[in-house]
């Protein structure tokens, strides 16, 4: 899918191609492992990297996300996505304050 693993705070979160039992997509802590599901469509992949990668910065910043429920992070973080296809202008800005 053409990337392998993500950085954040000295840290490499190791990205897994494959479907992970029942699930889109998982983040196992312990192992520092992120399984997705390669056979997803484009706007599904998004949503699931978001809401992965939600998981992601909620463990290594030591908050405990079971505090607003597995349900409102994944509500939450599709927000992520609808922001940035509703405001192309928005999304290409991000884009090039990250190069």
């Amino acid at each position: 899918m053409g990337i392998s693993s993500i950085k954040y705070k000295r840290k490499t979160i190791k990205i897994i191609w494959e479907k992970y039992e029942d699930c889109f997509g998982i983040f196992d802590p312990s192992k520092l492992t992120l399984h997705i599901n390669p056979k997803l469509s484009k706007k599904m992949l998004g949503k699931i990297l978001f809401h992965e990668i939600w998981h992601v910065i909620c463990y290594l910043n030591e908050t405990n996300i079971n505090l607003i429920g597995e349900e409102k992070t994944a509500l939450l973080t599709e927000q992520f996505a609808i922001v940035l296809i509703n405001n192309p202008k928005l999304k290409k800005l991000l884009f090039r304050c990250l190069v």
